[in-house]
């Protein structure tokens, strides 16, 4: 499960400014509590960017477009949809349009990603902060009443939302991408008994014991698993639109999801980044193998598995041109993931250096919870500790800048009551040991 964070400034801490013309539309920041989970680019991609190294501020993940200014209500509305989804309060107004209304956030929701509309693929909900803002999607079939549908991964249990299901059919399956975007199945169970709860059996524990389809085996992408089986499988009733396939990495019982063969449901195990111009992967947020995400992503392409869009429960959304485009995207994806390090984030030392990012304004502290508590090869995901292209040939420059002498005292000083604190913090780990406690 995420972490749940106390926000390092109140919600109404925001100047409510009246703006200096007609054509104001306010501005927002970027506090240093940003730990990545990137609702903000897919609610507002024009208004919030990935950070560079070269950014004003290269701890944070995402920054404000630089020299844009918001440029209509509507923007404005995309805003305050990200300032009320992130779930660390990193996001803050600093003027904040009189003009904007107050409206439920659930307006205008599901919103339609696809660009055929008779193929009915939607954002369902506004990104949960019970899934650490993580995105869920509607895939909703037929007409006259008979509608089919299937939620990958779930939003927050709206009243409004499920009534729309409701009246369009109710809902045949839930089915989630991994183990940590499971947070509200209870909430969606109750509002629809029959409904099917999918989830890998790599990823099953106490809490989704009684989740109706456990699926088995394994996606021919190598590594050890508990299952063996290969599963490339579908569900009943949709057996000729929608696969589902094995692909550990993030989490053992990560799971892709194709639909139609056009879209690729990605949860946390793929996504779009627009400063490298090609999918990547969540090195930071890796919990079980690096090794094994890029062999997951290696069996999509063998098989090869066609799609034109990336959907992913975190991270930004793409649309490829062709299959071609999207397989060769993948392809430098790979090329990508095999210069960084290799190994996992403990779930117990990412808790650690979450929250203290999120509650710590001690740029000391923040450095040493960087450089000791993450793994070498996990801050490389931070803009600041980011490789260049000089330092991918082998050298893992992975310190930016800093004397891998000093992190080597530090850690000697330091690392043993850190990895006690890491260790309780994992402790946890939603009732199983190994890689999702602390190492």
């Amino acid at each position: 499960m995420p972490p749940t964070f106390s926000p390092p400034c109140p919600l109404q801490d925001i100047e409510d400014a009246a703006s200096t013309s007609s054509a104001s539309f306010g501005s927002v920041a970027i506090l240093d509590s940003c730990t990545g989970c990137i609702s903000c680019r897919v609610l507002a991609p024009e208004i919030f960017h990935e950070a560079r190294k070269t950014s004003s501020d290269p701890t944070v993940f995402t920054e404000v477009a630089p020299g844009r200014p918001l440029q209509s209500l509507e923007e404005a509305q995309q805003v305050r949809e990200a300032i009320m989804s992130c779930p660390v309060h990193a996001i803050k107004w600093v003027k904040r349009p009189r003009d904007l209304k107050v409206r439920p956030l659930t307006e205008g929701y599901p919103k339609p990603v696809s660009v055929e509309k008779k193929e009915n693929v939607f954002l369902a909900g506004v990104p949960s902060k019970k899934l650490f803002g993580g995105a869920s999607f509607l895939i909703s079939r037929g007409g006259n009443g008979k509608d089919r549908n299937m939620l990958i991964d779930t939003p927050d249990c709206d009243e409004a939302l499920v009534e729309y299901l409701k009246k369009r059919g109710g809902l045949d399956y839930i089915v989630f991408t991994h183990r940590d975007h499971i947070a509200c199945h209870r909430e969606w169970k109750q509002a629809f008994p029959d409904v099917q709860r999918v989830l890998h059996a790599d990823d099953f524990t106490d809490e989704t014991i009684k989740f109706e389809v456990k699926l088995q085996g394994s996606g021919g992408s190598g590594g050890s698993s508990r299952s063996t089986a290969p599963l490339v499988c579908s569900l009943p009733g949709w057996e000729e639109e929608v696969q589902l396939i094995h692909g550990p990495g993030h989490t053992p019982g990560s799971i892709f999801v194709v639909f139609k063969n056009k879209y690729l449901f990605t949860g946390d195990s793929l996504h779009y980044s627009r400063i490298e111009g090609h999918l990547v992967g969540f090195r930071l947020q890796c919990w079980e193998s690096w090794s094994r995400q890029q062999a997951s992503w290696e069996a999509l392409l063998r098989r090869p598995v066609p799609f034109l869009h990336v959907l992913p429960g975190h991270g930004e959304p793409h649309r490829f041109a062709s299959v071609e485009e999207a397989h060769a995207s993948l392809e430098a994806c790979l090329k990508w993931a095999k210069q960084l390090p290799d190994g996992y984030t403990p779930m117990g030392r990412f808790r650690m250096w979450a929250i203290t990012r999120t509650t710590s304004k001690r740029r000391w502290l923040r450095w040493v919870v960087d450089n000791v508590v993450l793994p070498a090869g996990s801050k490389v995901a931070i803009p600041l500790y980011r490789l260049d292209e000089g330092d991918r040939d082998g050298r893992r420059k992975v310190f930016g800048g800093m004397s891998s002498m000093v992190v080597s005292v530090v850690s000697m000083l330091v690392g043993v009551g850190v990895g006690l604190v890491a260790a309780g913090a994992g402790g946890g780990g939603g009732g199983r040991g190994g890689r999702w406690g602390g190492r």
